[in-house]
């Protein structure tokens, strides 16, 4: 595996359009509406009728996005979740979901598409409660923070990569069920560290005892 997941520095957590593969145009799912008016409804895995993936994933009405009433693509931000998920494809397997013969068609996508859109809406979703997580134990913690999600990036690159490499659908369910778990375990941490530092020693061990 030549490139791993990984969370990005605090001052890098935002979209960089121009190196992704257009991941949030493709992977989500959108209705008609005021915010969204496309022509017709556009589901998950389907690319959006303005994304030019054929010709660098760029978007054909960027400019004129907030005029057009593009809204909810205005105000969009995956965090870095699709610049990160495009690396980490391009570099370990060489892929674009561009090539997928079955684009128009997210039910016929091929396995390296299907985990693809997978591990984005994921990776989507732990930026999202990383960055929430850490505005509530403050910037004193961010270091101590990213080094104990560290284990967490490292088991999910492998996982994402030996699924994709043997053909197997990979399971971001798992995966955001196991984020919860870190970050509780993060939280009681640093609870237990704020009672230490107030000098309650036999409050830290009640909590312990607690579990």
């Amino acid at each position: 595996m030549k490139y791993s997941l990984s969370l990005p520095p605090v001052e890098e957590l935002k979209a960089d359009c121009s190196a992704c593969q257009g991941m949030c145009c493709m992977a989500h799912k959108h209705h008609v509406s005021d915010l969204f008016p496309i022509s017709q409804d556009k589901p998950a895995g389907k690319p959006c009728e303005y994304l030019q993936y054929d010709a660098g994933f760029a978007c054909g009405i960027y400019e004129q996005r907030q005029s057009r009433g593009f809204h909810i693509c205005c105000n969009f931000d995956c965090l870095g979740a699709g610049q990160e998920l495009s690396r980490f494809f391009e570099q370990n397997f060489g892929y674009k979901w561009s090539v997928d013969p079955y684009m128009d068609d997210p039910a016929a996508h091929n396995n390296m598409t299907v985990n693809m859109r997978y591990a984005y809406n994921l990776l989507e979703y732990t930026f999202q409660h990383i960055v929430g997580f850490l505005q509530d134990v403050g910037s004193v913690r961010t270091q101590l923070v990213y080094e104990l999600c560290a284990d967490f990036f490292d088991e999910l690159s492998e996982h994402l990569y030996s699924d994709t490499l043997s053909g197997k659908e990979f399971d971001p369910n798992y995966w955001a069920h196991s984020l919860k778990g870190v970050l509780f375990i993060i939280r009681r941490r640093f609870e237990l560290l704020d009672l230490l530092e107030q000098g309650s020693l036999l409050d830290a061990l009640t909590r312990i005892k607690e579990g």
